[in-house]
């Protein structure tokens, strides 16, 4: 849908995002040659700074460098000569310039020297458009807080020697603007008819028509396309007496054909829609602005597509890339690379929705650096916007304190007058309520015998309940008992087939050998995953899981989830696509930990059950407070889909839709049912919609805060093992033996205490350079042993790294309070188990 702003001037009519490239440029050529030959001939008069002003617009259309050449050149001209409206003007025309080619930074940089300049020479009108022309640069890149604080600012400069009314009425426009991108339809419209009005008073043809335009844009932007229209024809009809030769008017005139034709073509109206859009490319080929020949063809291919001409849908989608690629309209390119890739999923072309997707991420990383560096220049000049608004505001404060010194003694009396009519008024007040105190004394007597009687009775009630309470965390904590038990009892051999299978692969094994071993090795992965889904579960379902935020990349971790999704999904002949919003920061703060085993459950899920399609993560914010955002997740895949039967039960424990899905795919039927209580655990919401053998999308919401510090990542090297000593206690003999053979290669000495007991002897008389304690062991358990080790002096920095099979999270934080260092969880990797005892071990001495 077209968005544009109003401002001051033909180039201000219109965004970034409507802004275009002329294709005939020989007189403007020379134009410019003649000013910048002017200049060096001393022969510049004010009628050259008239020439560039009017010609700005095509200057910066043609050939954007050399305009801002010859713009400086003219700065240059105008400090010498100390014309300080000339300088402030140039400054305003060069960030216009800026940001008609996308490079806000520079654009919002020159702006602000410009608006400063205007307000020091007291020329409010351009001082007030200044305003307006930065507010528009945070509106095109999506910033609209930012947008509104500089439209209002704008709105409440008021001035005896200027008519501003069309200025506000521009500012009371683009707030319509910002409220339409919010969805606050209702706010909008009440701007709209603001600005409405004051044109009308104003009187201005040209800006009642661009009005009627945004009342039209803003019923398409709620798919009210039948009222959009009536507004749109209104402001064609309203044109006929413009002259139709003149740039402003052709540009008019193409927003209108193009805007109709939209409308027409939501309508379904598929004739009148190409009738009016063949008008716009008219107009669009005849001012030679190709951003606008591009905008047309995208809509073209669309129109093309629904009418089933999908050679016709290509070729017109092929030629809006080669017209944005070519003049660098980074915008529209985005918008025709997600259209051609959905043509190419269409006719299964994989190949080719994967180079465009690599070549759409690229677009968005450069669009997201733009965007970050115009925040940074934002706040570097923000301080000087506030000093030139103290100052306005100081001569406002010494009327104020005149106007105080002439009321102070009507104040005084009045003050008086008050005084004696409350004492008044007190004194009557005082007699009623005695009689009432009087009244509510005899009352309160009668009330006292009823309270001891139900306080007798509540008594009796809590002594019940704290006894049920009791009773209820005894239950509790047995559950917890038993869970923790059951996790050590299946985890502890499930350790040792795991070590075991990677020792095994180690060795020399024919093809059946090593594909048998492979396949204990994923059974035992599958097991591990199954009994983490019902202790994860367990604990939900008893309340005994508690958010652990922390500042954390958001980017990364949801590239991090797509790239091992792409793994999983080549097997399948399936692609992910991956599209995160550039409004989103980097660095947010929550609990990253369960965000990401959410994310990776649905997308792995969707990867899952989609063969030959794809898999899509879209990551966009849904609302935005001082505090953070609520960040929305969506994963659409065109798999096997779900019944319409299945889909009011998908969230609930063991539930797989149908008994076919467990069959082909496996699984507990617990993953959904985790990620909906953690959802609602971090305070966010979850839903599905899906079609069966079209495909499924999950969405969920959660609440994300702004970080609370810059994150921080150390790397340490790794140590070399090589002659260093190892104390093992491990109670499980099979446990031993893979601990050994996983750290044979490794050249560690591995010395064996079979309990607590026996390893506290052995730190008596010998040195060690690390100890991987087990927790659970008969005779003393690893907390009491790590205690004790820990009072000798030699072992007091000495790393102690718990081997648990308990993955609730009080085992954890007990281990790290009793005084080890880390904990690992069996069953683990035995990479994983070399790499934490390389990163921990302090540097050998030499």
């Amino acid at each position: 849908m077209l968005r544009y702003l109003l401002t001051f001037g033909v180039l201000l009519l219109t965004p970034l995002s409507t802004l275009g490239q002329v294709s005939s440029y020989s007189d403007i050529d020379r134009k410019l040659d003649s000013i910048s030959t002017s200049i060096q001939d001393c022969t510049a008069t004010n009628e050259i700074f008239e020439l560039y002003y009017k010609n700005v617009f095509s200057f910066g259309s043609r050939d954007p460098a050399r305009a801002i050449e010859v713009a400086a050149e003219l700065l240059e001209f105008a400090e010498l000569k100390n014309n300080e409206k000339a300088v402030a003007d140039m400054y305003n025309h060069i960030g216009n310039i800026y940001r008609g080619n996308g490079l806000d930074e520079n654009a919002i940089e020159n702006h602000l020297i410009a608006t400063e300049i205007f307000g020091e020479l007291n020329e409010t009108g351009s001082y007030v458009y200044g305003l307006i022309n930065i507010g528009n640069i945070f509106f095109d890149i999506e910033y609209y807080e930012d947008a509104e604080e500089y439209y209002k600012k704008a709105i409440s400069v008021e001035s005896d020697e200027f008519d501003l009314r069309a200025a506000h009425a521009v500012a009371y426009n683009n707030l319509g603007l910002v409220e339409e991108e919010r969805g606050n339809k209702s706010t909008a419209k009440s701007y709209y008819v603001t600005a409405l009005s004051l044109r009308k008073d104003f009187g201005e043809e040209e800006l009642i028509i661009h009005s009627y335009q945004q009342f039209g844009a803003l019923h398409s932007y709620f798919e009210e396309y039948d009222s959009s229209l009536t507004y749109y024809l209104e402001a064609l009809n309203r044109t006929h007496h413009l002259i139709d030769d003149e740039i402003i008017v052709m540009e008019r005139f193409w927003n209108l054909y193009q805007l109709t034709a939209e409308s027409y073509f939501e309508l379904g109206e598929y004739p009148k829609a190409m009738a009016y859009l063949d008008s716009a490319m008219t107009i669009a080929t005849t001012i030679g602005f190709t951003n606008y020949e591009a905008q047309t063809c995208i809509l073209a291919s669309k129109l093309f597509d629904e009418l089933g001409n999908e050679e016709m849908a290509y070729m017109k989608a092929q030629e809006a890339y080669e017209v944005s690629n070519t003049y660098e309209l980074w915008a529209i390119k985005s918008d025709v690379l997600e259209l051609l890739i959905e043509y190419d999923l269409k006719q299964s072309d994989y190949q080719s929705a994967f180079g465009r997707q690599e070549e759409l991420i690229e677009l968005h990383d450069f669009l997201e650096g733009e965007a970050s560096n115009i925040e940074i220049a934002s706040k570097r000049y923000e301080l000087e916007l506030q000093e030139l608004m103290r100052q306005a505001e100081d001569n406002d404060q010494i009327r104020a304190l005149q106007e105080e010194a002439l009321m102070k003694n009507r104040q005084i009396n009045t003050v008086l007058y008050i005084f004696l009519f409350s004492f008044t008024v007190f004194l009557v007040i005082l007699g009623y309520l005695l009689a009432q105190a009087r009244k509510k004394r005899m009352q309160a007597a009668a009330d006292n015998r009823l309270i001891i009687e139900q306080k007798t009775e509540i008594e009796l009630t809590n002594q019940q309940l704290k006894r049920t309470n009791e009773l209820l965390e005894e239950s509790l904590k047995e559950k917890s008992t038993f869970m923790s038990k059951m996790s050590h009892e299946i985890r502890t051999p499930m350790n040792a087939i795991g070590g075991l299978t990677e020792v095994l692969l180690q060795h020399n094994l024919s093809a059946d050998q090593e594909q048998l071993v492979r396949n204990i090795n994923h059974s035992s992965m599958r097991l591990t995953a199954l009994v983490d889904d019902i202790l994860d579960y367990s604990r939900l379902e008893a309340g005994r899981v508690e958010l652990s935020p922390e500042n954390f990349n958001l980017h990364e971790l949801v590239e991090d989830i797509a790239a091992l999704n792409r793994k999983r999904a080549q097997l399948n002949s399936s692609i992910v696509h991956l599209r995160i919003a550039t409004s989103l920061p980097k660095t947010l703060y929550g609990d990253a930990s369960k965000l990401q085993q959410i994310l990776n459950n649905l997308v792995s899920n969707a990867v899952k059950f989609t063969e030959q399609g794809h898999v899509q993560i879209r990551v966009h914010e849904d609302e935005k407070s001082p505090k953070g955002y609520r960040v929305n997740f969506e994963i659409e895949d065109s798999g096997i889909g779900i019944s319409e039967e299945a889909l009011p039960n998908i969230f609930d424990e063991f539930h797989q839709g149908n008994n076919d899905i467990h069959s082909r795919f496996g699984g507990t039927g617990l993953g959904l049912a985790i990620c909906k209580q953690l959802v609602e655990l971090m305070g966010g919401s979850i839903s599905v919609q899906s079609k069966m053998g079209k495909g499924s999308t999950f969405a969920f919401s959660v609440p994300l805060e702004n970080a609370k510090e810059e994150v921080k990542r150390e790397q340490k090297e790794l140590t070399s093992l090589d002659g260093r000593r190892l104390l093992l206690v491990e109670d499980d003999k099979m446990n031993q033996f893979v601990a050994q053979r996983i750290l044979r290669p490794s050249n560690i000495e591995v010395v064996i205490a079979n309990d607590g007991t026996e390893a506290i002897e052995l730190c008596k008389r010998e040195s060690f350079d690390i100890i991987l304690m087990d927790i659970q062991m008969p005779v003393m358990n690893g907390f009491d042993s790590t205690k004790e080790i820990r009072k000798m002096r030699q072992y007091k920095e000495i790393p102690i790294v718990a081997l648990t099979a308990d993955v609730q999270g009080e085992t954890k934080e007990k281990a790290l309070k009793t005084g080890m260092n880390d904990v690992l969880t069996k069953p683990f990797q035995g990479a994983e188990l070399i790499e934490k005892i390389s990163e921990l071990i302090q540097p050998a001495q030499v």
